[in-house]
């Protein structure tokens, strides 16, 4: 998923009305199943909702909604077995054909969801996302998807619908050996939100509390626009049932949720770079952060497809001229690494070794010389957008003065309010000229 934060601040939970109150940043651009991917909304979905598998805390994938799974010979099929009994927080039953219509959704090219690709090895995906306007193609493909996640009773004959209380197991067809599928069966695409809730509801179905009937380990009891989502236990789960409710703020200033913090009206929070010599030397506050390497790693963005960064030398200047470890130093105070690798540390995949587009302010500037402007002087206007926090405007400032000391680029900072930023950043054809996001690993593997 995208964007996150790796530090944390957590206190005790008030014991007597048992809220666990959290300050989780932006609100939610959307909360779709499968329409989401960025970890705030993320975060939210998997409060109510649940997959057919997860990962524990030692990133294994172990059994949710599905009991167990088995792969084929050749792992071009993968058969789930769900629980007995599974029920949705409103206590209606939850069976295959529900799992069958989010993963069906996830491909249909109507719904145009940022994560339609991770299905993409189930037999008929990737031809019916990108059937276009062929319709003869959409039609053949969607025929083709249908009967490559087909729900069923456990003697292989049809279920009879959401109702059918039978109806508990789920075969997927690959076009190709998939042997990790059952990983992917933990991510967000998979969570059964209710067909009829969504077309009752129309494209924005998610705003609607009453809309998310989930299955996972709470139900979402109040959901108030860039400004709260309250969740509490949901007694209908076939787990352990929390314990405590959970209250999300959405205080996009770290500087005002870290006052919150301290006068007790949070329990976690985002730890901010700018809070942390306070923290280190606060005797209780130091002992309250939790600071630990994550999976997500960050990086200024260029959009390919708009002038000057059509041009691969004006990336590779402005990339060279990213001094990576002043800005872990400087403006991170510590919080961070450096990095030229989207995988980070112990994944499969990570090389340590890799050193180009590193930090360079010669290698910077000549390959702008290089580049088809032939100068600093002759690129067009550069902006840098950003959600619009004075933290946020301190590190663009950083980062456009750093801009100027190598390259001699007037950078224009262009602020917007959070979740207006989230949305743009998704869409290609809104995406800004420059800006900073995230990638965060959905599971261990690259």
């Amino acid at each position: 998923g995208e964007a996150g934060s790796e530090a944390a601040a957590s206190g005790e939970a008030m014991a007597g009305d048992k809220v666990l109150r959290v300050n989780l940043g932006t609100f939610p651009d959307i909360l779709d199943p499968q329409k989401s991917s960025f970890v705030n909304e993320i975060a939210n979905l998997k409060m109510v909702y649940e997959g057919l598998t997860r990962q524990d805390g030692e990133l294994a994938t172990v059994p949710a909604a599905a009991e167990s799974w088995a792969y084929n010979d050749d792992a071009t099929a993968l058969t789930f077995t769900l629980r007995d009994g599974l029920l949705y927080g409103d206590g209606s039953p939850l069976n295959a054909e529900r799992f069958a219509y989010s993963i069906r959704r996830n491909i249909d090219p109507a719904t145009a969801g940022e994560y339609a690709s991770i299905t993409d090895e189930i037999l008929g995906a990737p031809e019916w996302r990108g059937c276009g306007e062929d319709a003869a193609a959409c039609e053949a493909a969607a025929a083709q998807v249908m009967e490559s996640v087909k729900a069923s009773h456990a003697d292989g004959t049809a279920c009879t619908g959401y109702d059918d209380a039978e109806c508990n197991t789920l075969t997927l067809t690959f076009s190709r050996p998939a042997p990790y599928f059952h990983v992917v069966s933990s991510l967000w695409v998979t969570f059964p939100a209710k067909e009829e809730l969504i077309t009752a509801g129309g494209e924005n179905w998610w705003l609607d509390a009453a809309n998310h009937i989930g299955n996972g380990p709470f139900v979402i009891d109040t959901l108030e626009q860039g400004v709260q989502a309250l969740y509490t236990p949901n007694a209908n789960y076939w787990g352990d049932v929390p314990q405590v409710s959970v209250d999300f703020a959405f205080i996009t200033d770290s500087a005002v949720a870290f006052e919150a913090y301290k006068n007790n009206e949070f329990d976690i929070i985002g730890l901010s770079a700018e809070d942390l010599e306070v923290v280190q030397a606060d005797p209780v506050l130091s002992q309250e952060a939790n600071i630990y390497p994550g999976s997500c790693t960050f990086a200024v963005m260029f959009h390919q497809l708009k002038e000057p960064f059509t041009d691969p030398k004006v990336r590779e200047g402005f990339a060279r001229a990213l001094d990576r470890e002043g800005w872990v130093t400087d403006v991170l105070r510590g919080l961070g690494s450096p990095t030229l690798t989207w995988i980070p540390p112990g994944f499969p995949g990570y090389d340590g070794e890799e050193s180009r587009w590193g930090f360079d302010p010669e290698a910077a500037k000549q390959a702008i010389a290089d580049s088809s402007y032939g100068s600093v002087e002759n690129l067009p206007p550069i902006t840098m957008t950003f959600s619009d926090t004075p933290r946020n405007r301190t590190r663009n400032e950083w980062l456009a003065a750093k801009f100027k000391e190598v390259l001699g680029v007037d950078a224009t900072l262009d602020p917007v309010e959070s979740t207006t930023y989230t949305a743009l950043t998704k869409d290609i054809n809104t995406a800004p000229q420059m800006f900073i996001l995230g990638w965060c690993a959905d599971y261990p593997d690259p």
